[in-house]
Formats: structure tokens, C-alpha cells, sequence
């Protein structure tokens, strides 16, 4: 077994995954290791090694070909054990379409460095026939650098109630940190009491013909520096806002629809940039608020948002609202039946800023 796998992968210049995830070129590993045991899992062959300048250490080299991990499956006891087995084998975990993956009370966390995880529902799956389903604070939880999730189509549920009762204990389906990326297709993710999407730090995020529906907050907050950009997606019914951008972020929506959120469609506030093109806002529920807003109301911010090609109509408030600082693009928006003024704008409560039209955003 061991002279086959050489044999195999003798010359090659791709990198195995020793230990946590270092990377070496098989030749080193040839010539600093001795296989202890081998088998061929699947398509994926794994290799206990012996690493001789630490031989008290045993380490775990996986080389992937092929192959994708079933769920569910008489292999794994739980979907997390899948999970953490997709992970380390780097292979795309498959849900039967139908299929209820339940990860329990506790997040499922990508911790180390570059740790991906890909779930895919079952062929033939539309709009997320595959569940899955927790009630942690969050779902899954991003937090080490540089690691990735991909979902397609399935549905997320994230069920974890609020003992304070405004969701303010509660996390989100998915809680994502560090320099960690997001990918979204086909997904269509709800929160009980929490946030759809929380990302923070230097997270990224990309979503394509998702939804975020029924947030017992908002469907998506962004803090620090992150970064999101959904296209032909759906934000529908969160209590409180559609999406909120916060801080240094950047938020992009092409031919997004968000209708009937609490307070706010789209929030961008502090010094965020927001692009909107093609997208259609209605049936927010606060009279007090917008169903668009730009607000940069206190010294040190400063706001830059494009909204072209938009529809912002049937809000309970104004239709598109500027505060304070604000370096603002509107053209070819279509503003009407809002409860307020289609477009109000205001100077900043704190900086005295007024909001100001310019011909391009940097």
C-alpha cells in the first residue's frame, strides 16, 4: 500500500495537508516521514505519519482526488462528525435532498487556518430542500483566518430562542469573523431570534439568488471592515432591518429585493459604502424611519452610497432618507406611495453636516 501511494504521487509537485493543515511538497514528507498505516477512505487517501524530528507526534497526511461525503450516512454518528470529517478531508459533504442535517445546541466552528467547508443539498434540490438546522448561538461559526464556507442550495435554520427577549444574547445562522469568506447560492437562511448573517472584523461575504427571511433581527449586519455582495437576492420580514452596514463596510446589492422589515429596508451608517443598482424596497413598518437610509450624523463619519435603478415604495416612512455627512449618487430611482417624503434629507444631528450629491464615489 505504502509503494503504491508513492508510486502515485511520486514527482508531484502538489501540496499535502500535514497536521494542522501545513503544507508540504510529497517529496518532503518522503523524506522526512514513514507511513504507519494507509488506507484508501472513499477516493481520499489518508496517511498517519511519524514525523522524525518530533516522533512523540502523530500526524495525519490527506491527499484528496476525488469524491464527495454523503449525508446522511451509517459512516458518521452525527452531522458534525460529517462535517468535521468534510473539513479535514477538504471534500464537499452532500445532503440527500429532503434530508434534516441537525447540529444541536452547539456552533459548528472553523477555527484553524484556511479551513473550508462546502455543503451542497441533493440533486435535484430547488430552493433548499436540504435542512439544516441548529440552535447554538450561531450555526456556524467563521473564525479562523482565511477560512471558507460555500452553501448551495439548502436552507439554514437557526433556531435558538432569546432568553432576553430581544435576541440580543442570540448570535446568527452563520457568525462570521477574522478574514474569513462566505459564499452563498441557492440558500435560503432564517433566524428564530438572532441574525441572518453577522459579519465583523475583515469577514467576506457573497451571495447569489439567496434569501434571508423571517430574522428575529436583521437579515444581515455588517461591523468593521467587511465586506458583502448579494445579487438577486431576497431580505424579507426581519424585525428589524433588511441589512445594516456599520463602520468601515461595504455593502453591494444588484437587483435585490427587500419588502416588509420593521424598521429599515437598508441601513448604511457610520462610514460605510453602499452600492444599489436594480434592487426594489417596500413595505417597511416604521413611520420614524426610511426605507433606505444613508446617515453619517456624528463627527469623524462619513458615508458614500450609489442607489441607481431602484424602486423605493409602500414604506411606512420616507422613501429614501440622507443625514449628515453623506457623499451621495441617486439617479433613476422611482419613489412613491411611501408614508413620508420619497426623498428626505437632513443635516447631521451631531456633526451639522448636510448630505452632498457628487458625480462619482471613490
Amino acid at each position: 500500500m505504502i509503494a503504491e501511494a508513492q508510486s502515485r504521487f511520486s514527482g508531484l509537485e502538489k501540496g499535502f495537508q500535514v497536521g494542522r493543515r501545513k503544507k508540504f511538497a510529497f517529496p518532503a514528507v518522503a523524506a522526512v516521514a514513514f507511513a504507519t498505516v494507509l488506507k484508501d477512505v472513499g477516493r481520499c487517501l489518508c496517511v498517519p505519519l511519524v514525523l522524525p524530528m518530533s516522533p512523540r507526534v502523530r500526524r495525519t497526511c490527506c491527499y484528496c482526488l476525488t469524491g464527495e461525503i454523503p449525508w446522511p450516512s451509517e459512516e458518521y454518528s452525527s452531522f458534525e462528525q460529517a462535517c468535521q470529517e468534510a473539513v479535514l478531508r477538504n471534500r464537499r459533504l452532500c445532503l440527500q435532498a429532503g434530508s434534516l442535517a441537525q447540529l444541536g445546541d452547539q456552533s459548528f466552528q472553523l477555527r484553524r487556518n484556511r479551513d473550508r467547508l462546502h455543503i451542497c443539498g441533493g440533486e435535484g434540490a430547488e430552493g433548499g430542500s436540504s435542512v439544516i438546522e441548529g440552535s447554538g448561538h450561531s450555526v456556524f461559526n467563521l473564525a479562523g483566518r482565511h477560512c471558507s464556507l460555500f452553501l448551495e442550495g439548502v436552507t439554514l435554520r437557526h433556531t435558538a430562542s432569546s432568553a432576553a427577549g430581544d435576541g440580543s444574547d442570540i448570535g446568527a445562522a452563520i457568525f462570521a469573523m477574522s478574514k474569513s469568506r462566505t459564499e452563498l447560492c441557492n440558500v435560503s437562511v432564517t433566524s428564530l431570534s438572532g441574525l441572518g448573517l453577522w459579519l465583523v472584523q475583515s469577514a467576506e461575504l457573497t451571495a447569489q439568488r439567496s434569501s434571508l427571511l423571517g430574522c428575529g433581527r436583521s437579515g444581515l449586519a455588517m461591523f468593521g471592515h467587511s465586506v458583502a455582495k448579494l445579487e438577486l437576492c431576497e431580505l424579507a420580514t426581519c424585525a428589524v432591518h433588511g441589512a445594516c452596514a456599520r463602520g468601515d463596510t461595504q455593502l453591494t446589492m444588484r437587483d435585490c429585493r427587500v419588502r416588509d422589515c420593521g424598521r429599515r429596508g437598508v441601513y448604511a451608517y457610520q462610514r460605510s459604502k453602499l452600492l444599489m443598482r436594480g434592487c426594489r424596497v417596500t413595505g417597511t413598518r416604521d413611520a420614524e424611519r426610511a426605507g433606505v437610509e444613508l446617515a453619517a450624523a456624528r463627527p469623524g463619519d462619513g458615508v458614500s452610497g450609489c442607489v441607481e435603478g431602484c424602486v423605493v415604495s409602500q414604506n411606512a416612512g420616507a422613501g429614501i432618507r440622507l443625514r449628515g455627512a453623506v457623499s451621495h449618487q441617486l439617479s433613476d430611482n422611482s419613489c412613491s406611495g411611501n408614508g413620508g417624503k420619497d426623498l428626505l434629507v437632513e443635516r447631521g444631528s451631531d456633526n451639522d453636516a448636510w448630505p452632498q450629491a457628487v458625480t462619482s464615489l471613490a
